[in-house]
């Protein structure tokens, strides 16, 4: 039997616009798509991140 796995990749906006909205995105996701879900968030999205925090500094 085939395992079913969402790969879902994640990018900076994804990751911020939950903090503006006061939406729980990953809880919709769950409730919203069947099978196994596995997250992806790449390192240049971090080093994104990052270097907004230190903007902010």
């Amino acid at each position: 039997m085939k395992s079913n796995t969402n790969l879902i990749i994640i990018d900076s906006n994804f990751i911020l616009l939950p903090f503006q909205f006061k939406i729980d995105y990953f809880d919709e996701i769950r409730f919203n798509i069947e099978g196994k879900l596995k997250f992806i968030i790449f390192q240049q999205i971090f080093n994104e991140l990052e270097s907004k925090i230190s903007g902010f500094s």
